[in-house]
């Protein structure tokens, strides 16, 4: 909305339930975004110590206030400002979510990398073999593994992986080894989510908590029994006869216990 000389300053402020000029967003936005980092330049040369580079960060975020009160604040008003300033922030959050939910490959690889993990990447870029163990993993990056479709091996050793987690590995159809071992938080309770992973060749249930109340847990995945080689339930709550029926359920696997 323009400001003339014959208008009055009530006439020239937008209502206040009216949103950013669409004309104007771009704009906004971006002076939001360059004040936000022009803040943390700002807090970074303070850590410094160095007078020269708090000066000029300062200039630089001063500069950047003082357009922003110019073309906004003096022509719309704080209170309109600020509920701008808050959605912008929001689709900036949105959009960084977003792109978060969608890593693949390297950029993928490289989070987990970071955080110790080790893995493989194939010749088109995608993950195929992911190694977590003795991570315990922030729960966001365990949603993302979720990202690794062609995922083939995957070892979650020593992580604290949860039952209620498993639903993630549900959506890793080209799984073929998957090591869960030394996870005492798992008990098995969602052990029928592995059902979907028809290439299954090694599961790793070793030192786990699985006990004989999920017994129909290893029934719901008997589907498995064509494809699985080893299965590993050593050191758990199960006892001989659970043992022996789930030798039976999956017979043509080397079933340790």
């Amino acid at each position: 909305m323009a400001v003339g000389c014959g208008d009055s300053m009530e006439d020239s402020l937008d209502p206040p339930e009216a949103g950013i000029p669409e004309s104007e967003y771009d704009l906004f936005a971006s002076l939001i975004r360059n004040i936000d980092s022009a803040k943390k330049d700002l807090a970074l040369a303070k850590q410094t110590k160095n007078r020269v580079n708090i000066g000029r960060a300062q200039f630089l975020l001063d500069k950047q206030l003082t357009l922003f009160d110019t073309l906004f604040i003096q022509k719309y008003g704080r209170p309109a400002v600020t509920r701008w300033k808050a959605t912008v922030h929001e689709a900036d959050s949105t959009v960084a979510n977003l792109k978060e939910e969608n890593l693949r490959g390297a950029e993928l690889l490289s989070r987990f990398k970071a955080l110790g993990a080790n893995g493989q990447l194939d010749e088109d870029g995608y993950i195929i073999t992911l190694d977590c163990k003795r991570l315990t993993l922030p729960k966001e990056m365990v949603t993302r593994i979720a990202n690794c479709q062609r995922l083939k091996e995957l070892t979650l050793r020593s992580g604290d992986f949860e039952d209620s987690q498993f639903q993630i590995l549900a959506r890793l159809t080209n799984l073929t080894h998957l090591d869960l071992s030394d996870n005492q938080t798992i008990k098995g309770t969602h052990l029928s989510q592995l059902g979907m992973l028809t290439k299954l060749d090694n599961l790793n249930l070793s030192n786990t908590s699985v006990g004989d109340d999920v017994l129909p847990q290893f029934e719901a995945i008997k589907n498995l029994s064509g494809t699985l080689r080893n299965l590993d339930i050593s050191n758990t709550k199960l006892d001989t006869a659970s043992y022996d029926k789930i030798t039976r359920l999956f017979k043509q696997a080397n079933v340790k216990y």
